[in-house]
């Protein structure tokens, strides 16, 4: 069959056909590049956020070109006049009609096929229901656009009309869903709601096409007839003063002048979106509420979103759309200064914004003063200012950019949200100073500012291209700048100080042997903390209990048989708990019960000593941390006057030699740097007992860096978490080297407070402070967590030339004391 054939596609609608797929194709294309880009930034900076809300831009790219098609293919049209060219042809309006008809459906089945794409891309799946649902709805989106399109002459007034028409199947279905469960008693799940929906919007589509085909007719109908007398029209704004000529100025160009052609060039336009932008900051203040905030996921959460719709359209409304265009070539033409028209452009959208602050500070008042309970956080009116600042500002450079309505209008919301976003996420999880975002803000006015002759002059010369070009790229590139700038600042080592490490640290055996978690036996029993309240076990429970075992440390505890096998350093606490309770006994009874005791006491002590050399045996900086909590205890508690009974005896005798081997622990604390930073280094994470990846975060001998810098903001960590294992690194080698030399160790500690605490502690407050550095003495408690949670906090502190000190008087025949 020959295209002749076809009813549709005739030779002049082709001809058409062609010619508005032309229009459509740049809509098409920045759709698609923005919702690309805007689904990288997602996948950038979505650390921290759950959930993942780039599902929806696929989706929303067939709905913005439905809604903007008909502002392109026939709103433009109108600005421009073409379609009064094409009225004078001999083609009937209804082949018009369906050639824009047909262009908009195909641009449409083309945004759905790059949908699908992106969805495939993504990895999501809709059911057929909501697929459905927004096919259908993208349709009705598309010729309810080019009905109000025909119907309206304004442009922008077809958009806001466009609206409430949208949002009819969904009313419709509600009020349905509520009638039948108030009549009925039938409850209307969602589903069902969404599937009414559907159907509704079927008849709503056939409604539509036949409104738009009406309205076309009636476009395409002969002008009526001048009136007799010429009424007022928006060209009285511009008529010379009725003075004798010739007159010194004939055209008027004062501001006052200006501001009155801005309102009343589309005094329907304005009032429609000052209406929105009212709406929409009264219901966001609202939601606020209890009561409102019942309603929040609803009525006041769609009709919030008015608010930043509208203030977008105002930006785009300055400077594009509405005949905008040929007034500002008309007034440049003239001689009109370009500032002049500059400013007098944000006069009203500025004066607009200013009384719907106004209008959210009341609400918020009513909402604090009159006992208006409150359901979330009230957020200021400089708050609710500067975002509106940032989309009006975003969009008012959108508008100068994309001359097009149809483009603009749909792309500035995109634009002007992601802008927002980043804005949000440059001073909270970038770290950035608010003083930047204010720059930052005053870029996209100074463009259209610096622009505004070109623009009025409707040129698009090179160094107009240039100037937006290098204000984007500096509008992107400050904050990252000053991010990275941030990142700098941290310290870390040198290159050659780094060199030289990885150097020491290749001598080292490689790979070392994994350190082995240590088992626990008895857990269901011995766990009372996971009990309920009501089923605690009492005190003599617990007594009769230990009564039933020996109460030694393979009653507790599962360690490998080899003794070369590293350890981790777990169970720190309960190890040196029981050997506490056990020292006690000791020290407390007397006669046979007393050797028993001491026989109980032994035995953990030595079972200490065993746990100091397998953790000492470990690479992971952790557990040679571990080490130095145990060999705390020991000292400490061979150091007590009621313990002198027992400094002779052999299992003494031994501890106090481990503790007081200085040279070994140096080794061990050496070894375990090196080797830490060379796992760190080489990308490696930790390991289970089978020597199988547990975690995917950047350890450092068994610290998780990301813990340790997440006093930073969330986007600087990942950046730092690099330079904090180097300089951890530096600084516990630097310490190593300083405590075998006899130097003191200040400023190095200096160093990993400011790693671990950066300014949020003073130092003096922080675990690596003097005070809290301790000795053999019995007053200075050392608290495990803390010289287990914070590297080197007790390294070459009192307590290990304390233990050198308790060899030498312990060693017979030595009668010294300990001072």
């Amino acid at each position: 069959m020959s295209s002749s054939n076809l009813p549709l596609i005739t030779p002049p609608i082709r001809v058409l056909l062609w010619k508005d797929l032309r229009q459509l194709l740049p809509l098409v294309a920045m759709l698609i590049v923005v919702t690309f880009l805007l689904w990288i930034a997602g996948l950038i900076f979505r650390s921290g956020v759950e959930g993942n809300v780039t599902v929806w831009l696929p989706l929303a790219m067939p709905s913005l070109l439905a809604a903007g098609a008909g502002a392109i293919l026939v709103g433009n049209e109108k600005e421009t006049r073409t379609l009064r060219w094409v009225v004078s042809l001999p083609i009937s309006f209804s082949t018009v009609f369906r050639s824009k008809l047909l262009a908009a459906a195909i641009g449409l089945v083309l945004m759905w096929i790059v949908a699908f794409v992106f969805l495939t891309v993504m990895g999501y799946t809709l059911s057929n229901n909501h697929l459905a649902f927004w096919i259908v709805h993208t349709v009705f989106l598309l010729t309810a656009g080019l009905f109000t399109a025909w119907r309206i002459e304004n442009a922008f007034g077809g958009l806001i009309a466009l609206l409430p028409i949208a949002s009819i199947p969904f009313l419709l279905a509600n009020l349905a869903a509520s009638v039948v469960y108030q009549q009925m008693g039938r409850y209307v799940s969602p589903e069902q709601v969404v599937q009414i929906t559907t159907w509704m919007t079927f008849p709503a589509i056939i409604f539509t096409v036949w409104l738009g085909h009406r309205a076309a007719a009636r476009f395409f109908d002969a002008d009526p007839a001048p009136p007799s007398l010429p009424s007022s029209t928006d060209v009285d704004a511009w008529r010379p003063p009725r003075a004798a000529m010739p007159s010194q100025q004939p055209y008027r160009s004062s501001a006052s002048s200006l501001v009155w052609q801005s309102i009343h060039h589309s005094p329907v336009t304005l009032a429609g979106l000052s209406a929105m932008l009212l709406i929409g900051v009264v219901a966001f203040a609202l939601i606020v509420t209890r009561e409102g905030g019942r309603f929040a996921g609803g009525l006041l959460g769609g009709l919030s979103l008015l608010a930043p719709l509208s203030l977008s359209w105002l930006g785009v409304f300055a400077f594009a759309g509405d005949g905008s265009t040929s007034r500002l070539r008309f007034m440049a033409d003239r001689g009109v200064s370009p500032t002049r028209v500059w400013w007098t452009r944000h006069a009203v959208p500025t004066a607009m914004i200013a009384a719907a602050l106004l209008a959210y500070y009341a609400t918020q008042r009513l909402i604090l003063v009159d006992g208006l309970e409150r359901a979330g956080p009230v957020f200021s009116v400089a708050c609710i200012g500067a975002i509106a600042a940032c989309v009006y500002g975003i969009s008012q450079w959108t508008g100068q950019l994309i001359r097009v309505l149809g483009g603009s209008a749909f792309l500035a919301p995109l634009l002007s949200g992601m802008t927002v976003l980043a804005a949000i996420a440059s001073v909270g999880p970038m770290g950035n100073s608010p003083w930047l975002l204010l720059i930052g803000s005053i870029l996209p006015f100074f463009a259209t500012w610096s622009t505004m002759r070109w623009h009025m002059d409707d040129t698009r010369s090179l160094r107009f291209w240039l100037i937006h070009a290098g204000l984007v790229a500096l509008m992107i590139g400050l904050p990252i700048a000053n991010f990275a700038w941030d990142v700098a600042q941290f310290p870390a080592m040198s290159t050659q100080r780094r060199n030289d490490v990885l150097q020491a640290a290749s001598t080292l055996s490689w790979p070392p042997r994994h350190p082995r978690s240590i088992p626990s036996r008895g857990v269901e029993q011995l766990d009372w903390s996971e009990r309920s309240l009501d089923d605690k076990r009492s005190g003599q429970e617990m007594v009769d209990f230990l009564q039933t075992i020996d109460d030694v440390p393979s009653d507790y505890l599962i360690l490998p048989v080899d003794p070369e096998v590293p350890l981790r350093a777990d169970h720190i606490d309960s190890m040196i708990g029981s050997t506490e309770y056990h020292r006690l006994k000791a020290v407390a009874n007397t006669g046979n019960s007393s050797a028993e005791s001491v026989n109980h006491f032994a035995i953990w002590s030595d079972f200490l000593v065993e746990m100091v050399g397998r953790f000492r045996l470990s690479y992971r900086i952790n557990d040679q941390c571990g080490a130095d909590a145990l060999e705390i205890y020991l000292i400490q508690a061979y150091a007590k006057p009621e313990m002198r009974s027992l400094w002779e005896t052999e299992f003494a005798q031994r501890a106090i030699r481990l503790v007081a081997d200085q040279t070994s622990r140096n080794a061990a604390r050496r070894r375990a740097v090196l080797a830490s930073y060379r796992y760190f280094v080489e990308g490696q994470v930790e390991l289970n007992d089978n020597g199988k990846p547990i975690a995917k975060e950047p350890h450092l001998g068994g610290y998780d860096l990301g813990d340790v810098v997440d006093y930073l903001p969330v986007y600087q960590i990942e950046w730092v978490i690099p330079r904090a294992g180097s300089e951890v690194t530096d600084a516990l080698l630097r310490m190593i080297e300083a405590g075998e030399s006899g130097q003191p160790t200040f400023a190095m500690r200096q160093r990993l407070h400011q790693c671990f605490f950066g300014k949020t502690a003073m130092f003096e407050a922080g675990p690596y402070a003097d005070r809290l550095r301790v000795s053999a003495h019995p007053r200075d408690t050392a608290n495990v967590h803390f010289v287990i949670q914070y590297p080197g906090s007790q390294w070459y502190a009192a307590w290990e030339q304390d233990a050198i000190k308790l060899q030498n008087q312990t060693a017979p025949p030595s009668n010294q004391t300990l001072p």
